[in-house]
Parts: C-alpha cells; structure tokens; sequence
C-alpha cells in the first residue's frame, strides 16, 4: 500500500510507477518525503499535537525487557507544522514539507496504502526500509481522519498503533481501524469517504517518537 521531501522520489528494483496494487503489497513508494502527516479534521479531527497516543498522559516510559517501547508514546516534535499537516490526493504528497528525524534513513523509506479510492471497512498500510534498518528500531503509525469529518468528540480523529519493530528490508503492516483498537490509541474511527493521512513514527526505546514520513489513502 505507498508515500515522501515535497514529492516522491521512486527506488530503483521496485514498480517503476513507485505504487503498490489495490491490495497494496509491495510495488512500493519511496518516501523521500519530509512531508508528514494530516492535520485536524473537520470539528473531529486530531492534530497529532498529543504528547502520547492521541490522548491521556504518557504511561510508563521504561523499555521492555527486549527493548520494546512503551504502547503510549510521547510526541517528540509537535510543532504547527506537525499539526497543520495534510497528505494532497491532487498532489500525491504531504504538505507542508517537515524535516525527518533522520534524512539517510528516509531516503529508503517506502510505505505502502491504496493507489485509487478504496472500499470496504478495513485497509492495509505499510512501510519498510528498502536496504537495511538499524537494529531494535520501532515505528508506529498515526491515522488520521478526512478534513471536515464530522466525527463527534468520542474520538479525536487521529488514532495511533502500538510500537511495531521493523527488521532488515522487511515490511511492517498495519491494518486500519483493528490495529488501531486499543485503550491508548486515541480512537479509531470508521472509514468514511475522504482523503485520510498516515504519519509514521520511529519510536525510541523510552517512548519518545520522532516523525520520519507520511502517506495517505482516499476512501470512496
């Protein structure tokens, strides 16, 4: 399912179009994109600004036994920018343009999400290191709602997944709203029509999180 520094650059050895199928398995997209995710939506969205899981205080902040992060994290860069960001279907890029935590790595970041409007009640996102990833690294990954989505207040409109640890050149998937569903996630909402942002993290060992790239999907 795919995503990038204002535009996306495509890697060589993948689909030359840098897109993945409906399915959204690996032809991928580069995100040499320092744009990042949505922001608020509507009179429901989040903006991402929430220093944990979208919402409550951080809980614990000690790594697990293997190094695993904490469920919750702590937002590390919640800038305007951060807040204000939206992924463009026109454009087919996340604006405006934020600088990764870490610009080599993300020069070989490919995410993956539906390449024309999607349906059903579920969809597939993803992301992966094209040539290597440094050991005990963990992503996580910040949904958010349409603009103008009228969710109500029972979900801040950006829901975030648990740490999920990404190995070598392998793909991490996530589905979207099931992966989504838990206590601290800020609450997933349904799929609705609208173009929805996906924000990837890296999160440090203690649960800080850093933005390294964005992606999105239109539902139709």
């Amino acid at each position: 399912l795919g995503a990038a520094l204002g535009a996306r650059v495509v890697l060589d050895s993948d689909d030359p179009a840098g897109r993945t199928d409906g399915a959204g398995r690996p032809s991928a997209q580069a995100s040499g994109q320092a744009s990042g995710g949505a922001a608020g939506a509507g009179n429901g969205q989040g903006t991402g600004a929430a220093t944990t899981g979208p919402s409550g205080p951080a809980g614990g902040r000690t790594p697990g036994p293997d190094g695993r992060p904490p469920d919750e994290l702590l937002l590390k860069q919640p800038t305007a920018d951060y807040q204000n960001l939206n992924f463009s279907e026109t454009d087919r890029s996340c604006l405006p343009a934020l600088g990764p935590e870490n610009s080599s790595l993300q020069r070989q970041m490919q995410t993956s999400a539906p390449r024309t409007p999607h349906g059903g009640e579920t969809v597939e996102i993803g992301m992966r290191h094209k040539w290597e990833t440094p050991p005990g690294y963990y992503v996580a990954a910040e949904v958010r709602v349409p603009r103008g989505a009228q969710i109500g207040n029972a979900v801040s409109g950006a829901a975030r997944s648990k740490p999920q640890r990404l190995t070598g050149s392998d793909w991490v998937y996530l589905t979207y709203p099931t992966d989504f569903e838990w206590a601290g996630s800020g609450g997933a909402y349904p799929l609705v029509p609208g173009t929805w942002t996906v924000i990837w993290l890296h999160v440090h060992p203690n649960g800080d999180a850093y933005y390294i790239g964005c992606d999105g999907f239109t539902v139709g």
